[in-house]
């Protein structure tokens, strides 16, 4: 029985090597989309170094005040230098956000929708898993499509996606099955927490 003990599962019809492709798939695309997006977010070293002197401006400013009148001169041309370098950063980094939002809405929506028909067409009516009734004895199952959506809880009852992904299989299997773009996009979910963590931890050490 393992470590959870649960009902042994009988499956009717299992595709594995569709399954490892779909897998490969969605895998393979969310990795290219998030190492793009990371291209695009990461900054260059022109911007690295306008970010180092004005980090080194604004202490000059701050420390010109603090000698005075005497400095005024000195610290309003430092000053103006300072709103000029300012300006100059905000105005690199919009023209970066929205070169990233361009890529997040040209790139990356619109291949993932490309991907997600490509797959939806290839794979049409296929039903890569589906699950027999459960037998508890003397007679009694529990209905595949009971445990199907058990299983795939929450997602099972949210959303669009999942009555998406089955579109095209016969009915009488319909809800007792995995489709491909459930398979497809479990692999991308995924890789996509993955790399939430990654930028996540970097985030948190700097």
């Amino acid at each position: 029985m393992g470590l959870f003990p649960h009902l042994p599962i009988h499956v009717s019809e299992i595709r594995v090597t569709d399954i490892w492709c779909l897998l490969a798939i969605g895998a393979a695309w969310e990795l290219l989309a998030r190492l793009v997006l990371l291209v695009c977010k990461r900054p260059p070293s022109a911007l690295v170094a306008q970010q180092t002197a004005l980090t080194e401006l604004q202490a000059q400013v701050e420390q010109s005040r603090k000698l005075g009148p005497s400095h005024f001169v000195q610290t309003s041309k430092l000053e103006r230098q300072l709103l000029q370098a300012e300006k100059d950063v905000e105005a690199v980094l919009a023209e970066r956000q929205k070169m990233v939002t361009t890529v997040e809405k040209q790139f990356v929506r619109n291949g993932n929708l490309l991907v997600t028909l490509i797959v939806f067409v290839l794979w049409y009516g296929v039903a890569l898993v589906q699950v027999d009734d459960l037998p508890l004895g003397l007679g009694e199952y529990v209905p595949a499509t009971v445990y199907t959506k058990a299983v795939l809880f929450p997602i099972s009852y949210v959303g669009m996606g999942t009555k998406l992904s089955r579109w095209g299989i016969a009915e009488e299997v319909r809800h007792a099955s995995i489709a491909s773009l459930l398979v497809m996009w479990s692999a991308q979910v995924t890789v996509g927490k993955l790399f939430d963590s990654i930028d996540a931890y970097y985030l948190q050490q700097e």
